[in-house]
């Protein structure tokens, strides 16, 4: 009976203890990160119109925008006319502020707010070692971040000593790990942050000097020289940082220009994730990886106004668990969707007006923490956007 009786005290241990673990690992906690970025645009001439483009966060597998407000503080945004968006790739899209009416040599502000739901992580989990071996059966997918380009010349015979170098100096742990360590602690600490001059990996290495942008271009060519597949992140509020593949974990960020790796992913909001065509556009530019600037060749100028720039990575945070979290992001990446298409529509604002509530609503609940309401209202807002699409396509059909 004794031994009965231990033996489902035993089974009842081992059950509470996994129930405890699955628990556990449901848990996910996630963070909203804000930032207003406030560019100015000058007219050298009295203008009817000008368009200008800069980024927005982007929808990614641990981070989706959710809002973005137009403040009217300061003299900002005094002629803007509307803003929609401008698509790139697949569901990235710049956003473009349409200028009405612009003076000659008059600064207008343009300033928006921005707020992304990330999910928070630390990379505890990532192994501790790993070898040159591991990468070499990599799909195409990634071998394709592991070619050169007019901006990252991993081919280049000075960078791909240099890589050789970090390699063979820890040839006898042979550790992958340490041997990037070693390359974002040399673009982090020993390039000088100096603002001159091209921004590609080579003139940075060259030169042993440059700002974020050369930091990370030069990072992502010391690893791809050794065939390790890594990119260039954009990220708010102007900074380059580094994402770097492991086989058998995923990819890792690296903050190439303090020397940090590796770098918790919700440290920053992604704004772009460059792929070689993009490296390739920036090469002529100085190897500034980025999409901004003033469309249709007008006779303006523009700059970003560091110095009114705000940003908060941890606005506010959720207690959330994986479960219920990949719902709210499946959710809100297809609600940033339509909200984009909407947009694009150039509906009056009455007719938003019940999707712009419902949106708002579902950015309150996510800041009070109320996962599920804030599911419940992006359900809402999702139908109202798709209910006033289908009444734009049957305005089409009708007039064509």
């Amino acid at each position: 009976m004794r031994k009965r009786e231990t033996l489902s005290f035993l089974i009842g241990i081992i059950f509470l203890s996994f129930s405890f673990l699955l628990f556990a690992e449901q848990n996910e906690n996630l963070q909203i990160s804000y930032c207003k970025m406030v560019y100015s645009v000058t007219a050298r001439e009295a203008l009817t119109e000008v368009n200008f483009v800069t980024h927005v966060s982007i929808p990614t597998d641990s981070s989706i925008p959710i809002l973005i407000k137009i403040p009217k503080e300061n003299n900002y945004n005094l002629n803007l006319s509307d803003f929609n968006f401008k698509t790139i790739k697949d569901d990235r899209n710049l956003i473009r502020f349409i200028l009405k009416n612009c003076s000659k040599n008059v600064k207008n502000f343009i300033a928006f707010e921005i707020y992304t739901l990330k999910k928070v992580t630390d990379f505890k989990n990532m192994p501790q070692e790993m070898y040159l071996s591991s990468y070499m059966n990599l799909d195409e997918n990634l071998k394709y971040f592991t070619t050169p380009s007019l901006t990252i010349q991993s081919d280049n015979k000075k960078i791909k000593t240099k890589a050789y170098q970090f390699l063979y100096e820890n040839w006898s742990v042979g550790n992958i790990i340490e041997i990037l360590n070693r390359i974002i602690n040399f673009t982090g600490n020993v390039i000088e942050y100096k603002a001159y001059g091209s921004q590609t990996a080579f003139a940075t290495l060259e030169r042993g000097y440059g700002v974020c942008t050369g930091k990370a271009n030069l990072a992502v060519a010391l690893c791809r020289a050794l065939g390790i597949p890594s990119r260039v992140l954009f990220v708010f509020p102007t900074h380059f940082i580094v994402e770097i593949y492991l086989p058998g974990y995923g990819w890792v960020t690296g903050e190439s220009t303090q020397g940090v790796f590796p770098l918790p992913k919700n440290s920053y909001t992604i704004q772009w994730i460059a792929d070689i065509d993009d490296e390739n556009y920036a090469g002529p530019r100085g190897g500034v990886i980025a999409y901004w600037g003033l469309e249709k060749n007008v006779n303006a100028y523009w700059n970003i106004e560091y110095d009114l720039i705000e940003w908060n990575e941890d606005f506010a945070m959720l207690e959330g668990n994986i479960s219920l979290n990949q719902i709210l992001f499946e959710k809100g990446k297809k609600l940033w969707g339509l909200f984009c298409q909407l947009k694009n529509l150039k509906l009056r604002a009455e007719q938003l007006i019940i999707f712009s509530e419902y949106q708002n609503l579902y950015f309150e609940a996510l800041l009070n923490n109320e996962i599920q309401d804030a599911l419940h209202y992006a359900d809402l807002a999702i139908s109202e956007a798709k209910r006033l699409l289908d009444l734009e396509n049957q305005c089409n059909m009708i007039f064509k």
